[in-house]
């Protein structure tokens, strides 16, 4: 299978989207209806990592360690 982007939208206004662009970079695009952001995970230590770790300092009552979830 060969995804070019993958959109989920969810709740009232949110949604996450995965994407490449032409030059074939991953990016993580997520927000609600006006705003966002868009940051590059094509590695470890990209951009969405370093998101990441600013929202596991900031709000460190929301962190998780337990990877993806196979059930809720």
């Amino acid at each position: 299978m060969n995804l070019e982007n993958i959109t989920i939208k969810f709740g009232p206004h949110y949604y996450i989207q995965l994407f490449y662009n032409k030059r074939g970079e991953l990016f993580v695009n997520a927000g609600t209806t006006h705003h966002g952001f868009v940051a590059k995970a094509m590695k470890v230590d990209d951009e969405f990592e370093n998101i990441i770790d600013l929202v596991r300092k900031v709000y460190p009552e929301l962190s998780d360690d337990h990877g993806i979830r196979s059930e809720s």
